[in-house]
């Protein structure tokens, strides 16, 4: 849900009002990732992990479910999320659930000093899964993340931050207002999203 906020507010309402977040399958980029995660558990390799995070920041309870993670020394070094789409580009808005996701663990003291928020898109399946396979050797090393991005084909590509708790603040209280019943929801619409929203025909907000 926070996701669709992230992306549009008009979204996020118009599939609470119809029930659309009911029996919601997992995108096929994390599909993949729970492949990927999978094998390595049953190699014993165990740095790279994916399981579900709940706390309350800020008077909200969150309950979340990164797209991988990497561990280290029981502390979260590293937040991933995978994305499949055709265009390689990397948005700002990409780090935004993982941000929110940082706060998230740093409440419950399982996030790292100079944690890393880490996004990888893709066009091709089988490239991210590569790329997943190369992130997994390299959790079993001295992550230098810069240097990983680099491995990346040509049909991925990578990017990376280190978490500001500040910066997560400030993105938190311009989300926070809607689940509290303060204000209405923002529309963020563009030709981009209007175009595949399935709500389109029903919103006032539409650019199309």
């Amino acid at each position: 849900m926070i996701s669709d906020q992230l992306y549009c507010e008009a979204l996020l309402d118009f599939r609470i009002k119809n029930n659309g977040y009911e029996n919601v399958e997992p995108g096929e980029a994390r599909r993949i990732a729970q492949e990927v995660i999978r094998k390595l558990r049953l190699e014993g390799k165990k740095r790279l992990v994916r399981f579900p995070i709940a706390g309350k920041v800020k008077g909200l309870y969150f309950v979340m479910s990164p797209d991988a993670m990497i561990v280290e020394k029981g502390k979260v070094k590293a937040i991933v999320r995978v994305r499949l789409r055709k265009s390689l580009r990397i948005y700002e808005s990409d780090f935004s659930l993982l941000y929110i996701m940082g706060l998230v663990l740093n409440e419950q003291r399982l996030l790292a000093e100079n944690a890393i928020l880490l996004v990888i898109i893709s066009n091709d399946p089988d490239s991210l899964k590569r790329s997943l396979d190369s992130l997994a050797n390299l959790a079993n090393k001295e992550v230098n993340f810069a240097e990983a991005i680099k491995t990346l084909d040509e049909n991925s590509k990578a990017a990376y931050r280190l978490y500001d708790r500040e910066a997560a603040l400030a993105l938190l209280e311009k989300i926070i207002g809607y689940w509290k019943g303060e204000r209405a929801p923002i529309a963020l619409p563009s030709e981009r999203k209007c175009s595949s929203c399935p709500f389109r025909n029903l919103c006032p907000y539409k650019h199309f």
